[in-house]
Formats: C-alpha cells, structure tokens, sequence
C-alpha cells in the first residue's frame, strides 16, 4: 500500500510538516525538480500518536529517496537516527519522492507513528544564472588518497594557524611583561633620585646652619 501525502511543484522552496505513518504504508513527499538539484530532508520521529512513547529503537522506520526510475537512494534508519537530515542531488529530471516505511508488525497495533519533515531544494544554477552550483564531475572523481592528502593539508593548515596564535599569545604575555618591568625599574629610579636630592638637601641645611653657629661663636657675624 502506497499513499502519498503531498505534491509539489516548486524547484526552490523549503518547508515541513508533520505526517503520521501506518504500519507497512509508505507515505512520500513529491519534488519535481530539474537535473543536478540539491534535495535536503530534515527529519523528526515524534513517537506513536496518541501515546506518551517517543522512543525510536523499535520503530522499524526508514526513509529514503525514491528516484523518478522507482529505485531507492540514500537510505536513512531511523531506530538508529530518530533525528537528522539527509541529501541527494537529482541525476536526472522528474519526480523524487522523499519517502518514510513502517514495518512494525503489532508493534503499533492502531496506532501511527509521528513524524516531523522538512524539505528544502537549492536550483542548480547560481544568482547570475551561469554555474552550477552543486555539480559534479563523472569523469574525473576525486580519489580516496587525493581525500586524505586534502584532510592532511587541511589539517596542517589548522595545526599553522594554532601555532601562530600560541606565538601571538606568548609575545603578547612578554611585551606585557616587559613593560611592567620597565615600569617598575623606572620608579625606583625615581624614587632613587627623589631620596638623592633630599639628602644634599638636608645636607646643605644642616652645612648652613653649623657655619652660621660657628661664624656666630667666632663673633664674625
């Protein structure tokens, strides 16, 4: 038993809704969209309606992309992932069908399963209608040790990145430091000179004042 649960025509739009699955009913939401057009289905198992059970490890649900030739492509397990979304890139033009299938024996029983969808399409042409922008070569794909020197790079990248930051972070602690020093040693100069000239000072004073009492004692004053 196949039912579908909405139609629609729109090659760049994003929406949701929520939808209840019977048990072994496949209920698909339709796109028609053009080639190399990137399909995202986010999902949500919401539990059995009417039931306080949202737990998703025996539900038996799965959901997947049904091609306009009737395959299926990219198949997602809901027990193992109630929430998540997942993508497709059209190969070819026509119907895609964003699909979810119960198969819960008398698990459910009347009840249905609950779910939360939401659709999104980018087209496949940029802003200046000239390049693609999710596209892929055929020919030419990349190869898993040009991935894993891509991730090395990329990683190095980082690991140069923190390096320069760590190095930024120490000569900022040192310039830091280095001018509190200078701080510090500056003011004991000063204080240094301050306690310098007072003591010529109380030095003259007191040189004034023993010549004046002894100019005084000598009546030469």
């Amino acid at each position: 038993m196949i039912a579908v649960c909405l139609f629609a025509t729109f090659l760049s739009t994003s929406f949701g809704f929520h939808i209840y699955i019977e048990d072994s009913v496949e209920r698909c939401f339709i796109e028609n969209v053009g080639e190399r057009i990137l399909i995202t289905a986010n999902y949500e198992y919401l539990g059995a309606a009417h039931s306080a059970v949202s737990d998703a490890t025996n539900t038996g649900c799965s959901m997947y992309f049904r091609l306009p030739n009737g395959k299926i492509n990219t198949r997602v397990d809901i027990s193992a992932k109630p929430k998540g979304k997942f993508s497709y890139i059209s190969e070819t033009a026509g119907t895609h069908r964003i699909c979810i299938y119960c198969s819960l024996g008398h698990w459910l029983e009347s009840k249905k399963a609950k779910f939360f969808l939401s659709v999104e399409t980018a087209d496949a042409l940029d802003k200046f209608e000239n390049q693609r922008q999710y596209d892929f070569d055929n020919i030419n794909p990349a190869k898993k040790h040009e991935i894993e020197f891509l991730i090395s790079e990329i990683q190095k990248f980082t690991h140069s990145v923190s390096s320069i930051k760590d190095e930024q972070v120490l000569d900022d602690f040192i310039t830091n430091k280095f001018y509190r020093i200078f701080n510090t040693v500056h003011e004991y100069i000063l204080y240094f000179y301050m306690a310098q000239i007072a003591a010529i000072c109380i030095c003259v004073a007191y040189s004034i004042n023993h010549l004046n009492k002894y100019f005084k004692s000598q009546r030469l004053i």
